[in-house]
Formats: structure tokens, sequence, C-alpha cells
């Protein structure tokens, strides 16, 4: 579900408060008193709005091309697996037709609040290759688009972006060992 964590951050807090003080078990749950604010009541119908609003996943198609796109802002970040089973080259990223594989988020908490910018645009991008290795190795490679260009450099600094280039056109990075890594500006194409 696109945008799970942030929309449902506020009844999870409820729940690990409740859970700090009595205790994880159902057993020690099942007689809690939960008290509902107008605030809690909303955020539940939007949580039930998500859920109806859901978008389909599909199968992994190996002939399809896989892009990874990632995002981060300071307090959360995500993560959407698509896959373009026909990829045309007049067209954007944004205006591609995307089949839905895995959608993922979360919310920063404790000391990575405290992480520099870079750091939390990297965190979904290595997040995602660990969690999701099966869905990314592929023999051809993924695709991956995030919003922060510096990333390259991180990924293959052995290559360089052109200032005039950054952010308006999507850059291939071919790195030894790697497979090609196509790295876009999310906040310029969406």
């Amino acid at each position: 579900m696109v945008d799970y964590a942030r929309t449902v951050h506020l009844l999870q807090a409820k729940l690990e408060e409740v859970m700090g003080r009595r205790g994880r078990r159902k057993s020690q749950l099942a007689c809690v008193d939960l008290t509902w604010t107008d605030e809690d009541k909303d955020s539940f119908s939007d949580v039930v709005d998500l859920l109806a609003t859901t978008n389909k996943q599909h199968f992994a198609d190996k002939d399809a091309r896989v892009c990874l796109l990632t995002d981060a802002s300071s307090t959360g970040w995500s993560i959407v697996v698509s896959q373009v089973r026909h990829w045309d080259e007049e067209k954007s990223v944004a205006e591609q037709t995307h089949e839905l594989l895995v959608c993922r988020g979360g919310q920063f908490t404790g000391a990575q609040l405290n992480w520099s910018i870079i750091e939390k645009e990297a965190y979904p991008v290595v997040r995602a290759c660990a969690d999701l290795a099966y869905l990314l190795d592929r023999e051809k490679g993924i695709h991956i688009y995030c919003n922060h260009a510096n990333l390259v450099y991180i990924i293959a600094p052995d290559k360089t972006v052109k200032a005039h280039l950054r952010g308006k056109i999507d850059y291939m990075v071919v790195a030894s060992g790697m497979p090609a890594l196509c790295w876009s500006s999310l906040a310029s194409t969406g």
C-alpha cells in the first residue's frame, strides 16, 4: 500500500505505547481499554480508505524491466519495486506503464532521525537490496530511480554526472561487477 507507514504511524504508536505498559502477549492485552481521540478515529478512517484504494500487485516477469524507486524525507522512507513489460524509450519513467511488485515504507526512529540527508536517501536503496534480493537479482540488471544525485557517487565513484544534465535526463552508471543502474530524479518527473 502506497503511503502505508505514514498513514498507520499514529495508530502504531498508540499500540506500541499500550504494549510497552502491559506487555506484548495476547493474554496481557485482552482486557485493555483503548480510548480513541478524534485524531485516532480519523487515522483509522484514513487506513480504511487506504485499504479500499490499494493497488493490485503483479507477479514478476523475468523479461520485464524492473525498476526500484526510492525516496526519503526527514521522517520516513519508501520503496517501490515495479516492472514495465514494454518500455517506451520516448516516455519518461513516470509515463511508463508500471506494474506494482512491492511497496514498502517506514518511519525513521531514534538515532535515525539524526542521520544526514544522504544517509536517509541511501537507506531505502540499501534496505531494498538486502530485503528484496530475490526480486532485484536479474540477468539484465535493475534500474534504480531516486531523487538524490549524489548517490551516484556512492554507488559508482568513478562515474560523473555533468552539472548541466543533473536532474534532466536519466544517467546510466555501469560499475564493474554491478548491473547497470539508471538514476533519475523522481521529484522532477513526478
